[in-house]
């Protein structure tokens, strides 16, 4: 489990961009996808801190 102090972006942004993911074992996958299940409750406020510059809605006005 991904507790708080693991959170950032670049750590997001490495899991973004795996080429061979472990998380959906027994069968390997090319696309990470249920990951978030691996988050504990106490990330929630980071990973809403960084989602916005990760996925690109900062503001730039």
């Amino acid at each position: 489990m991904f507790v708080r102090k693991q959170v950032s972006e670049g750590f997001l942004m490495k899991i973004r961009n795996m080429t061979n993911c472990g998380f959906t074992h027994p069968t390997r996958s090319t696309i990470c996808f249920l990951f978030a299940r691996k988050f504990h409750t106490s990330t929630l406020d980071s990973l809403l801190r960084i989602a916005p510059s990760l996925l690109g809605f900062t503001d730039t006005s």
